[in-house]
């Protein structure tokens, strides 16, 4: 091995591995900076590879082969598992991907994501898809100085009482963790009389897509509110018609 030392340039044709970094201290030989190719940087610690940094400057956890477009790729203790973010190119739907490489658990006891404290845990997103916050405090952004563009809405009351409300299980569900059925509507129903309220994305990955249709939740609610207010509106005609009748 040819080493180069330059006042200028430093150290040079230093490549070293993981198990024997070009950079070390002399109580532990197997930590420290080596580098993989001529153009990539790596940190070692205990003689494997931790960190990784390719040529474009982005970053391994636990690997040294990150994935294209991904800023920052970071692995479980197994390889498989990981916490993805991309970078912000049009291939790169993704902001944050968290990823079962290896598993498929799909139930309420594998979570994508906790937020935890010293007293309990607050949030989860369940492997399920399912949503948990223990303190039953969600809300949506509605003031007034947020919106614009404002007129009344449509009439929902037909198109509510058209969509058929439904039990059902899904494909992939977890029957032995969550045997239960789900109450719901299908998206292709409500796409046939409120395409409004539909959307198609994709429920899969950049590299195997999985088109799906999805459902506005929040707007099917207030749809829900504007049939009832359109229904009390019936009831007050009603019951002032039969005030009329009884008055003669």
């Amino acid at each position: 091995m040819t080493i180069t030392l330059n006042g200028t340039t430093g150290i040079q044709n230093v490549l070293g591995s993981a198990a024997a970094p070009a950079e070390s201290n002399t109580t532990n030989s197997n930590t420290g900076v080596y580098f993989p190719t001529s153009t990539t940087l790596g940190f070692s610690t205990a003689g494997t590879n931790a960190v990784y940094i390719d040529a474009s400057q982005n970053v391994g956890v636990g690997t040294t082969s990150v994935y294209s477009g991904r800023r920052l790729d970071v692995r479980g203790g197994d390889g498989t598992n990981w916490l993805t973010t991309f970078a912000n190119t049009s291939a790169g739907p993704y902001g944050v991907q968290v990823y079962y490489s290896a598993s498929a658990p799909n139930g309420l006891f594998n979570s994508f994501y906790q937020a935890v404290d010293t007293s309990t845990t607050r949030a989860e997103i369940r492997s399920n898809g399912g949503l948990a916050n223990y303190s039953a405090n969600n809300v949506n952004l509605s003031d007034r100085r947020e919106k614009t563009n404002f007129s009344p809405a449509k009439s929902y009351l037909d198109v509510i009482c058209a969509i058929p409300v439904q039990t059902f299980n899904y494909v992939d569900q977890n029957l032995e963790q969550d045997p239960g059925l789900t109450l719901g509507v299908v998206a292709q129903d409500v796409q046939s009389v409120a395409p409004e309220m539909v959307m198609e994305s994709n429920w899969g990955t950049e590299e195997n897509p999985r088109m799906r249709l999805s459902i506005y939740q929040t707007d099917l609610q207030y749809a829900l509110m504007k049939c009832i207010q359109e229904q009390q509106a019936l009831i007050t005609q009603l019951t002032d018609r039969i005030a009329a009748l009884e008055a003669k």
